[in-house]
């Protein structure tokens, strides 16, 4: 049986001045800078490269694909979790803050993949 579901990989665009972390389906572009200096300020490695890598390419084999490998690192879940709700958490209900997917009618938006596409080209500030 084939769903109705139209995947995203992209939160473009972003608004600048947009205080909401989502509004009509339009990200912001400080929830989004949020959580990348969220993940380079992590000093006690609790993600991986590796895993991150792997994240990225999960994300294009399909929303359950991209659950399923969530769910089997628990570790690295429960820390992307905590860092969503920093950086999305007035506009995103449980299940999307589970796996940092934003949904909107059949519509659901991997908002993690431009975190990670844009991770490495981000200048990071030393302490």
């Amino acid at each position: 049986m084939k769903r109705n579901i139209n995947e995203k990989y992209h939160i473009k665009p972003l608004c600048v001045k947009q205080t909401n972390c989502v509004v009509n389906g339009i990200f912001s572009y400080n929830s989004f800078i949020e959580i990348i200096k969220k993940l380079q300020e992590d000093d006690e490695n609790a993600i991986s490269s590796s895993f991150l890598d792997k994240l990225k390419k999960n994300i294009y084999n399909g929303k359950d694909q991209y659950e399923m490998f969530i769910d089997t690192n628990a570790n690295e879940k429960n820390y992307l979790i905590e860092l969503f709700k920093k950086g999305f958490s007035n506009d995103m209900d449980n299940k999307n803050s589970e796996y940092m997917i934003y949904c909107e009618n059949s519509f659901y938006t991997y908002i993690l993949n431009d975190v990670l596409e844009i991770l490495p080209f981000m200048w990071k500030r030393e302490k």
